[in-house]
């Protein structure tokens, strides 16, 4: 198998978007796992999620297509 150089890659985790957020959490010692702020969780449970990812909503061309998942694309 050929080795593949990565030069750029984008990134975006609980910890936060981007690299720089994640360096600076990651060296801060934060784990990114909140609560879980479902009302009907069955039981406490910590979730990760991308800070800010809900009032990212897609524009322009891809407007129709927004959602989490697309967000989280766009995102990182």
């Amino acid at each position: 198998m050929q080795p593949l150089a990565l030069s750029a890659f984008g990134l975006a985790t609980s910890l936060g978007a981007g690299r720089e957020a994640t360096l600076a959490a990651l060296r801060e010692g934060v784990s990114g796992l909140r609560p879980c702020a479902l009302e009907h969780a069955p039981q406490p449970s910590y979730v990760g999620e991308v800070p800010g990812l809900d009032a990212a909503a897609l524009t322009g061309d891809v407007a129709a297509f927004d959602c989490r998942n697309h967000r989280l694309a766009a995102t990182a």
